[in-house]
């Protein structure tokens, strides 16, 4: 399951994303999901800054989820965090679609990408 979440600046100066997300899953209850995070290459893909102008410029992060063995979950909830916030957010709508178990032995892992513009 691939998917982006993005980050709007609708203020009014600029303002900046940058470093690595960390995007955490939990199912309906609150519950932190049992998936490994592939930690990012720096070498082939060094942490990146998006300048976010104001009045809607925006910055997109790419998210794939894969091989979900467990339970249903029900609808998860994502949430991001970035070293230079004081809390994480959490992403709204939750997550309707989960990955299909395609090898029941192997973890399920998410992937997090690095900020693009748009």
């Amino acid at each position: 399951m691939a998917g982006g979440i993005s980050f709007v600046n609708d203020g009014t100066e600029s303002c900046s994303v940058e470093g690595h997300p960390s995007v955490e899953l939990f199912d309906q209850h609150g519950q932190r999901l049992s998936v490994v995070v592939s930690a990012p290459n720096p070498t082939a893909s060094p942490a990146s800054r998006v300048l976010l102008a104001p009045h809607s410029s925006s910055a997109s992060v790419l998210v794939q989820w894969f091989n979900w063995c467990g339970s249903d979950p029900g609808p998860v909830v994502a949430r991001v965090s970035l070293p230079s916030w004081a809390a994480p957010l959490p992403i709204a709508p939750p997550i309707g679609l989960i990955p299909h178990c395609n090898n029941a032995a192997a973890p399920s892992t998410l992937d997090v990408g690095n900020f693009t513009t748009g």
